[in-house]
């Protein structure tokens, strides 16, 4: 009787010890879940004239300057992050080529792409409101395959001239990511 009982644990061990592996097995990014955050950063100072990274596409406007802001922010699903957001600013107020990268402590990131426009401006007045509308476009870790769309708002101050400043910057979407993705850091 006690090697049946034995048997019979050994086969049950087998059973769960197998469920708790199929639960952590990689791909399982399909479902969506809501994300947020919210941060402020530093704006690094454009220099006029000069536009790296950026492109004027047919039919847009010219480019006015090169926008880059970097700092911290609190994120669902990544918790306190570091970021680091740039875009190109058209005469027009529309932003193209908008890359929002989040990185976790762990090393995990989140890449955004984004594109919008400044909704608010007068010039002289210290605040410049723009929105943007983002979509996961890569990143490593749980991350490295992740996918969901999403809206978001800033306020950048300035505080010495129209170039330098702050951004307070708040976002939310819907994303999907592999938990339990750890190899492609």
């Amino acid at each position: 009787m006690s090697r049946m009982l034995r048997v019979l644990l050994c086969a049950l061990l087998l059973v769960v010890a197998g469920g708790s592996v199929a639960a952590a097995a990689p791909g399982q990014s399909d479902h969506m879940v809501p994300v947020k955050g919210a941060g402020v950063g530093q704006d690094v100072s454009p220099v006029p004239g000069v536009f790296p990274g950026c492109t004027q596409g047919e039919g847009e406007a010219d480019l006015l300057w090169r926008f880059t802001s970097e700092g911290a922010a609190q994120v669902s699903h990544l918790g306190r992050v570091t970021y680091q957001l740039t875009h190109c600013l058209h005469v027009d107020f529309t932003i193209t080529q908008g890359v929002l990268t989040l990185q976790a402590a762990n090393g995990d990131a989140l890449v955004l792409d984004y594109t919008g426009g400044v909704t608010q401006y007068v010039p002289g007045d210290p605040d410049a409101f723009w929105e943007m509308s983002w979509a996961a476009s890569s990143g490593t870790g749980r991350f490295a395959e992740a996918s969901g769309t999403g809206d978001g708002f800033a306020v950048t101050h300035t505080e010495t001239s129209p170039l330098e400043g702050t951004t307070e910057l708040t976002f939310n979407g819907m994303l999907a990511y592999d938990a339990s993705n750890r190899a492609a850091r």
